[in-house]
């Protein structure tokens, strides 16, 4: 018998549609739930079409107003067009699976490629998009970068800042790697002990601390870069799975990467990815980003190096009803924690925390924790009838359940730093403005949760002062959506006004339709007045342009290039954040250190550690036996003194008479604020300005590292027949307050600068508020410059710690007997005086 081939004989192709409204009318949909494109969807899809042939477009849809339709019709259309290869990219494989199932509903064909795996041939032929993961597509060895795709979709980019992240960080963990994390320990031990760290780097490796890292700034790096490459090339970390990835990415480049130890593990990653060396960035790929979140500019420069096109339909799809809690707004909350835990006690809830920690103190009431299958647990949890209480540690995104699946959830703290660069720049230079996008894309995410559709309803519960404070700052709700700020307004006055232990009453209120809750909500939500627009810094983001020129120019070793993009750069950054620009500094040092400028290198060093202490200083002389019993004030005016190891300072500090110029009252309150921030770093304090850097705190910060700690309010601008006011003793009070919070120090100084007037007849001051002229920081000044004359006509290299100690006792320069001794007059003594 003859074989039949009548059975390969087909009917004409179907046609290969390209625009993507007539690709979704040609489909065979067999989800039940898919009628029509909803309108946003539409709006989407055209206004995408309209644009298709940019580069770099980013659509933004709420949770639940249907991004995954969306990407997956416009990645088959990029298929149609191009008869090529497109990538559809997941943050985990739990999500490539409920992907390419969603796409099946529409009637589509994808390809899936994960655990080095492809399901069909359709991808390899030009036939469907391929659903992968980030891990896949960014690792060394990506079998993407053997055939690039003519196309990518990001899914959910806002998480590839840290995906990133970690495809560029190599982590030689104590477990996996002893031999070699011991050696590296060793390694940088001897620098640890000459900047007086020794004792608590110690103490971190013995008792094998995986949430302390120490961060070996650059120079001390490239001091022992050839021992360090040794250590590694002897350790083969191209034969473990955990490091055979990264180390492609990071073996020839190891001394121009950031370096942390821990207790645990040690990691090495650059300061900036070199996004624009990944070849699915370069030119002819085009990308479109899918986010709920619409990402401000400066963190999608500081990711993926350009700005895209904004695709935002407007749509009130995905804005779900919410009742958001925040029991420590009221005066009588004593526990937010306990509060919650009693609103939550006969409800199923989510418990977001930001790590283990803070995970542990909700063990009482945590029925399901977080376990190595994630995957499991949630679906377990999702079908749960009972009020169980499940945790997850940073996990904001990823994970959705809607409706019944879960109503009530707790958001515990600020949301943690993903990695230890981002830890150090939150938890050690305090880079608020720096981090604020980061952060509110992941608070964004964590409230998208337990919510998808319009009808969708459920209770947030807020905890953690820090959390609230972050919510409270008008500089942050500006990141977010219009309506989340509305329910976040709402929330707030419902939980100012209402006792605590009654909060349980108004969640059940929400929980069961009460219909004096729906309309209470309707109403104020639909006439809320709030004029907040999530907008971009322009400034912070030429600071992302500038960190991202400046990382493509070092990962190429042109430092020349490097230094410029920072050095053209730095005063600009110093307006915006003292802290930013001490981390550049840090950085340009490198670069002149790299270009053989020795002397321009040290001295960005010192005025990286002078204006942020902890960025580790450059240590050019061991005092590290001989000075012993001297305070840390002392060392950092002999560090800033030695900063030049060819030539000790013979003088006072060249902008020293500069910088404190307006302290004789000629400068507006912002000049005087910078000359008494840079007064307190002169004499080797911790100096800064919180109410600038982080929106919120005391104009000015001085703080030793141990004892008394000083909040000042600059007052400067205060005429004669003035008075201090409520709103200045309130503000005095709430940054006192502050301080408490961001300081471990048992005694705060706290004190207006400016005239000694009296306190208004309506105001009642503190017993303990000072007030004092700015004419005495003028005279600290004078003192102080000179005290280092003298201190500089005398010392040698070796003697210097000890004449600094010897001078600065002698003038009354050491702290805290420098406050003790200032002339200052109590606020309430003054009402009795005038």
């Amino acid at each position: 018998m003859s074989f039949d081939f009548n059975k390969f004989l087909t009917s004409k192709s179907a046609k290969r549609h390209v625009h993507p409204v007539d690709l979704f009318q040609s489909l065979k949909v067999i989800d039940p739930d898919v009628k029509d494109l909803w309108l946003a969807q539409g709006d989407a899809l055209r206004l995408w079409h309209a644009i298709r042939d940019h580069e770099d477009v980013a659509l933004v849809l709420n949770t639940g107003a249907g991004k995954t339709m969306i990407g997956a019709i416009t990645a088959q259309c990029l298929v149609n067009e191009t008869n090529d290869h497109v990538l559809y990219v997941c943050s985990s494989i739990q999500l490539v699976e409920q992907t390419a199932k969603k796409a099946e509903g529409y009637g589509l064909k994808f390809t899936t490629y994960y655990r080095s795996d492809f399901s069909n041939t359709l991808y390899q032929r030009g036939q469907a998009p391929c659903v992968t993961t980030y891990h896949a597509l960014f690792n060394g060895k990506s079998r993407f970068l053997q055939d690039l795709p003519s196309a990518i979709i990001f899914d959910d980019a806002h998480t590839v800042e840290h995906l990133l992240r970690d495809a560029f960080s190599i982590k030689i963990r104590r477990e996996t790697f002893p031999k070699a994390f011991s050696q590296i320990v060793e390694l940088f031990r001897g620098y640890h002990r000459l900047i007086r760290a020794g004792v608590g780097y110690e103490e971190t490796q013995k008792q094998r601390n995986a949430n302390n890292y120490w961060f070996v700034p650059p120079f001390a790096l490239y001091e022992q870069y050839h021992e360090l490459e040794r250590i590694l090339l002897d350790a083969n970390l191209d034969e473990e799975l955990e490091t055979l990835f990264s180390w492609e990415h990071l073996k020839n480049y190891l001394d121009i990467c950031t370096l942390f130890i821990s207790g645990q593990e040690i990691v090495l990653t650059p300061p900036v990815i070199p996004v624009s060396t990944i070849p699915y960035f370069q030119k002819g790929i085009r990308r479109l980003y899918l986010s709920a979140t619409l990402t401000a500019g400066d963190k999608f420069m500081r990711t993926f190096g350009r700005v895209p096109e904004i695709v935002a339909p407007k749509t009130t799809a995905g804005e779900c009803e919410r009742l958001i809690l925040l029991p420590s707004m009221h005066e009588d909350s004593p526990d937010d924690v306990a509060i919650a835990k009693n609103i939550i006690r006969e409800h199923k809830a989510l418990i977001l925390v930001p790590s283990y920690r803070r995970e542990a103190i909700w063990s009482d009431v945590l029925t399901m924790r977080e376990k190595d299958n994630v995957t499991e647990k949630i679906e377990k949890f999702k079908a749960a009838q009972s009020p169980e209480k499940m945790s997850l540690v940073s996990r904001y995104d990823g994970i959705d359940l809607p409706d019944n699946d879960c109503r009530v959830m707790v958001i515990d703290e600020l949301p943690a730093s993903l990695n230890p660069l981002e830890k150090f720049f939150w938890e050690r230079l305090g880079l608020a403005k720096y981090l604020r996008s980061a952060i509110s894309s992941r608070i964004i995410q964590a409230f998208g949760r337990i919510s998808r559709g319009m009808s969708d309803y459920g209770v947030v519960i807020i905890t953690s002062q820090k959390l609230r404070d972050w919510l409270l700052e008008p500089k942050n709700l500006a990141t977010l959506p219009l309506f989340l700020v509305q329910q976040l307004e709402l929330g707030m006055s419902i939980s100012e006004d209402t006792h605590p232990l009654e909060l349980e009453k108004v969640a059940r209120g929400c929980l069961n339709r009460e219909r004096n809750w729906l309309d209470l909500y309707n109403e104020k939500i639909q006439k809320s007045n709030s004029d907040v627009e999530s907008t971009t810094d322009p400034q912070a983001l030429r600071i992302s342009q500038t960190e991202f020129e400046f990382g493509q120019a070092l990962w190429r070793r042109d430092y020349e290039v490097a230094a410029k993009c920072l050095s053209q750069s730095l005063e600009e950054t110093f307006e915006a954040s003292a802290n930013t620009a001490a981390w550049h500094l840090l950085w340009l040092g490198y670069c002149y250190e790299r270009l053989g400028q020795k002397r321009e290198a040290y001295e960005a060093y010192q005025r990286a550690h002078n204006i942020a202490h902890n960025i580790p200083p450059l240590h050019l002389q061991d005092w590290s036996d001989l000075t012993p019993e001297l305070p840390d004030q002392v060392l950092e005016v002999a560090r800033y003194l030695y900063s030049d190891p060819l030539v000790m300072q013979q003088s006072v500090p060249t902008n020293f008479d500069l910088d404190l110029a307006v302290l004789d009252g000629t400068g507006d309150s912002d000049q005087i604020e910078e000359s008494l921030r840079l007064l307190g770093q002169y004499l080797g304090l911790m100096s800064s300005r919180p109410e600038k850097e982080f929106g919120t705190g005391p104009d000015v910060f001085w703080d030793a590292g141990e004892g008394p700690v000083l909040s000042l309010e600059v007052k400067s601008d205060k005429q004669s027949r003035s008075s201090y006011v409520k709103k200045d003793l309130g503000q005095l009070r709430d940054h006192y307050r502050w301080v408490i919070n961001h300081s471990q120090s048992q005694t705060i100084y706290s004190a207006f600068v400016g005239l000694s007037l009296p306190p208004s007849h309506s105001s009642n001051p503190d017993p303990d508020m000072d007030v004092i002229e700015l004419k005495e920081f003028k005279a600290i000044a004078q003192r102080l410059r000179a005290a280092l004359e003298d201190i500089c006509s005398q010392a040698l290299p070796t003697t210097l710690p000890q004449k600094v100690f010897e001078v600065f006792k002698q003038r009354n320069l050491l702290w805290p007997e420098l406050y003790q001794n200032i002339k200052k007059c109590k606020l309430h003594e003054l009402r009795q005086k005038h």
